[in-house]
C-alpha cells in the first residue's frame, strides 16, 4: 500500500495525511515596507499553523528599520514565532535617522590654538 496523494488548490500534490492534518490550507504573509523604501519583499506562502520566515531588514534612505508590525498604525509588534492561521500583512516601522556622528565635530571646536 503506497502513500495517498491529494491535489491542493494550486495543483501541488501533498500526502493525504498532511492534507488531513492542516486541511490543505495555506496562508499568504505579505510585507508592506511603505513609501520610499528601497526594498521590495516577496510575500510568503505558509502552511496553516506554520511560521513565517523573518526577511532581511528592508532599507529606506534616511531611516532606520524598527521592526515588523501586525497593524498599519504600528502599535502591535509581530513575533515570527507565532503560528499563521490567516492571511496577514506585516508593516515595516521606520524612524528618521538622526545621523549621529555623521556630521559631528564641526561646531564649537577649538582650532588647536592655546588660549
Amino acid at each position: 500500500m503506497g502513500i495517498k496523494w491529494h491535489k491542493s488548490e494550486n495543483g501541488a500534490q501533498t500526502p493525504a495525511a498532511e492534507t488531513k492534518q492542516n486541511g490543505g490550507k495555506n496562508w499568504k504573509v505579505a510585507f508592506s515596507t511603505g513609501m520610499g523604501s528601497d526594498t521590495t519583499i516577496e510575500a510568503q506562502t505558509v502552511k496553516d499553523k506554520g511560521k513565517a520566515k523573518e526577511p532581511e531588514n528592508p532599507k529606506k534612505e534616511g531611516h532606520v528599520f524598527g521592526g515588523w508590525f501586525k497593524d498599519d498604525k504600528l502599535t502591535e509588534a509581530y513575533d515570527f514565532k507565532t503560528p499563521v492561521t490567516s492571511d496577514i500583512t506585516l508593516y515595516a516601522k521606520w524612524t528618521a535617522d538622526s545621523g549621529n556622528g555623521a556630521a559631528g565635530g564641526t561646531n564649537g571646536g577649538n582650532a588647536g590654538g592655546a588660549n
